[in-house]
């Protein structure tokens, strides 16, 4: 039998433990240089596979802020000030996940520099060739090709001098390589749209900046990065069938989480890029195949089927949540025996709210009894919708999709989205017309019996 001492010790290390998984890691930073009150510091873990949402770092005392971050167990947290009419940030290295810590920042040189041991010394080193050099490159003409293609080699040439002169942790090290490359690659593009503009032909290409980066993107480190599925897509084959994509990623890729991450990012995009009104089966066919060739989450096939409603007869989707302004839940079946017609918005769409005024007067001149008009938001801030309502004056059906769970079954490209259900409560059309069409939509509305 257990003693009440070993089961007090047991109770309060489980407690222990739990608390610091919840409420994280310490830190104290102390702003150095000149600042402003409204100065804000955040800070959030690094986590291979995703970077968690940052944490408000509370003032303290002068210039210093204190909050308990959620632990990273690769040691890498993100630091970000807000004030002074700018944003700074950097990544610093803390691998001790017990340690409270005692962070210096100074901001007097216009980059944040933190210099409380080697390996943040040296990431802080990279900030500042980052931003000068980033500086540099958007201050750079379209049309001079030489000088945007040495400074885009830069980020990376810059990165491996530092790696070979400084005697880092490998962490820190893959942090800065990764880092670099990716820099590149968002500068290239950016290269690409600023010669676009200047109707210039850039003399080099992205291969050409990034070079053979080899299997530097085969590696957990790099899902911190969000454009490694883009970098890694741009390896795949173009305009060919799902399962050769897939091939050709876990023929070069063997890594879990980065194979995940692409394997998601592949999915999602086919998944809203496919026609599934005419080749519902079809796309279904191709999904399966991958999930059952490489062994992927089941739960893929299911978000597929839910698309399902975007066929012509298809029934109004029965796991929708409709509320109304009040919060109360409104069946759809409670339209039965009428046309509907379906507008779905938000409160943060410009182009829905330009529709807006030609759907009230739509809604007017429509004499058909057998047409109900009914507006759907996809809003995730019931506030925000409500306020906007009030701001446009609008009136009649108003309900809310908070889930989001109309608008991912119908899988429309983009909102303003406009659909018609019958009088059964199934899907009459599919990207109907918008209201601002002009008579066309008017005829059709007014034809329905």
């Amino acid at each position: 039998m257990l003693s009440n001492n070993f089961l007090k010790i047991t109770i309060i290390l489980f407690f222990s433990l739990l608390f610091s998984q919840v409420y994280g890691k310490n830190f104290t930073v102390k702003i150095a240089g000149e600042t402003d009150k409204e100065l804000k510091v955040y800070m959030s873990p690094m986590r291979q596979g995703a970077e968690y949402k940052s944490k408000s770092l509370k003032l303290v005392a002068d210039n210093t802020f204190s909050a308990s971050v959620q632990a990273s167990s690769n040691g890498l947290y993100r630091i970000v000030l807000v004030g002074n009419g700018a944003q700074h940030s950097t990544v610093v290295y803390y691998p001790d996940e017990q340690k409270d810590e005692q962070v210096s920042v100074d901001i007097s040189g216009g980059t944040i520099n933190v210099e409380d041991s080697h390996e943040n010394t040296v990431l802080s080193s990279y900030t500042k060739i980052s931003s000068a050099n980033g500086r540099l490159f958007w201050h750079t003409p379209a049309t001079e090709d030489s000088t945007m293609y040495k400074l885009l080699r830069n980020y990376i040439t810059s990165a491996d001098s530092i790696i070979a002169a400084e005697n880092c942790a490998p962490v820190v090290e893959e942090y800065i390589k990764l880092w670099a490359y990716t820099s590149a690659y968002n500068g290239m593009h950016s290269a690409v749209r600023a010669a676009k503009r200047a109707k210039h032909n850039l003399l080099f290409s992205g291969r050409d900046v990034l070079g053979d980066y080899g299997n530097l993107f085969d590696c957990s480190m790099a899902t911190l990065f969000q454009e490694t599925n883009m970098i890694v897509a741009e390896e795949l084959p173009k305009d060919t069938v799902l399962v050769a994509k897939f091939d050709c990623l876990y023929s070069k890729y063997t890594n879990k989480d980065v194979l995940n991450s692409i394997s998601a990012s592949l999915i999602s995009k086919f998944m809203a890029r496919h026609d599934f009104c005419h080749d519902f089966n079809g796309g279904l066919v191709q999904l399966k195949e991958v999930v059952d060739k490489y062994s992927l989450d089941n739960n893929y096939i299911k978000e597929y089927e839910k698309r399902r409603a975007t066929i012509k007869g298809a029934a109004f989707p029965s796991d929708v949540v409709l509320r109304d302004t009040t919060g109360k839940v409104v069946d759809f079946s409670e339209f039965k025996g009428k046309y509907v017609y379906i507008d779905m918005w938000a409160s943060w769409c410009v182009p829905c709210i330009k529709e807006i005024p030609h759907l009230q007067q739509l809604e007017k001149e429509i004499k058909n009894p057998n047409v109900v008009f009914v507006s759907i938001s996809i809003d995730k801030k019931e506030g925000d919708w409500i306020k906007k309502m009030q701001e446009l004056g609008l009136h009649g059906h108003q309900l809310l999709d908070k889930e989001n769970a109309l608008y991912q079954a119908l899988n429309p490209k983009g909102v303003p989205f406009f659909v018609i259900y019958d009088k059964e409560g199934r899907l009459f059309m599919h990207d109907a017309p918008r209201p601002s069409m002009g008579v066309g939509v008017k005829i059709l509305l007014e034809g329905l019996e």
